[in-house]
């Protein structure tokens, strides 16, 4: 089963990139997935990506992060992934590739945010 390795790992964590894409920028119009297209543009242009088994990256949460504030942010999040999402799409040539995007942005990005939003606001209102 080899989904399109390097998209399972979006983030710009644990990576190292050439200087040669230097020019390349994170989205400057949103703060959540702001990485996303990077990536994408970076690994379009490169001519060989070496993927390692090692783990060289931990996650730690702390209180007061921007993560940690996710519930707080829900809607600012979610047109922020809104928009970074149709970006991907656009960028992404390969249908595996974009029916594997969807598959994490929709069923482990989008919904972490859903989830942490109804944790903290778990009362139904009309």
């Amino acid at each position: 089963d080899r989904k399109p390795d390097i998209l399972k790992s979006i983030g710009p964590g644990a990576k190292l990139f050439s200087s040669k894409y230097a020019e390349l920028r994170f989205d400057e119009d949103v703060v959540f997935c702001e990485e996303h297209t990077f990536i994408v543009k970076t690994c379009s242009k490169a001519r060989d990506i070496q993927l390692i088994p090692n783990i060289v990256y931990s996650y730690n949460e702390r209180e007061g992060s921007v993560t940690a504030q996710r519930a707080d942010t829900f809607l600012p999040y979610m047109s922020d992934a809104l928009k970074v999402r149709q970006r991907v799409m656009e960028l992404l040539l390969l249908l595996d590739e974009k029916i594997y995007y969807s598959y994490r942005m929709d069923n482990l990005i989008v919904s972490y945010l859903i989830q942490a939003h109804l944790k903290k606001n778990n009362k139904i209102t009309q």
